[in-house]
């Protein structure tokens, strides 16, 4: 099989590799923070949609399909979004999802991170300027604002009716997204409502507090 090659590996194999660890050697439930950080590192690319992850037979892993999201049918995005919002590290299913070196090794340049030893490009390059972290995470600016916009956009495939102001309020944007750390909720409303689908359509003025398809607390759907 093709993805068997040196050019593929699991998302669980990358993740103990990067973090310089036999990935038979750990279990789900009491894995290295390390490990747990590339886990979700890698999963935060796919739904920014700057990776694509492909399963066994060589399809991709769909990452924009509203009926499947809606009907709850898209296991794979289901799964992949428990490591983000509950911690929940499926061993079995990990190892049966696939990264791209190139993909990685471009996204790595984007993400101002070194690419994996094992995948690294061989030539000279100049090192990267070392960015302050928040638990682990980059402040950077940029960083954060595409990390709350594939959030917003993941949220919004279910339930277009989240008014920008209740979406900044989300548990996943304040904290995967580094919402918190702005002091300004007008930093976070603007990105957020760049990528808003009815920001045409919507209504000036406070909007109401109604229940949606997901919980903004929890991640969950009714």
């Amino acid at each position: 099989m093709f993805l068997e090659s040196k050019d593929f590996l699991t998302i669980w194999d990358i993740a103990h590799r990067w973090a310089d660890l036999d990935a038979d050697a750990t279990e789900p439930g009491s894995l290295p923070e390390d490990v747990k950080y590339w886990i979700q590192k890698i999963v935060l690319g796919y739904f920014a949609k700057d990776l694509v992850l492909r399963r066994k037979d060589g399809r991709s892993v769909p990452d924009d399909d509203l009926y499947l999201v809606l009907f709850n049918l898209n296991i794979w995005r289901t799964r992949l979004w428990k490591c983000l919002e509950k911690d929940v590290f499926d061993k079995r299913f990990l190892k049966s999802i696939y990264v791209m070196r190139s993909q990685v090794i471009t996204w790595c340049a984007k993400e101002y991170i070194d690419p994996p030893e094992f995948w690294a490009i061989p030539r000279a390059k100049p090192e990267p300027a070392e960015k302050p972290t928040i638990n682990n995470r980059s402040q950077d600016e940029r960083i954060d604002r595409w990390v709350c916009q594939a959030i917003a956009r993941t949220y919004w495939d279910i339930d277009d009716r989240i008014p920008p102001a209740h979406m900044a309020r989300a548990k996943a944007i304040r904290i995967y997204g580094n919402g918190n750390q702005y002091s300004d909720p007008n930093t976070v409303n603007k990105w957020i409502s760049e990528v808003d689908p009815l920001k045409d359509q919507r209504k000036p003025g406070r909007p109401p507090d109604i229940s949606y398809r997901v919980d903004l607390e929890t991640g969950e759907l009714p």
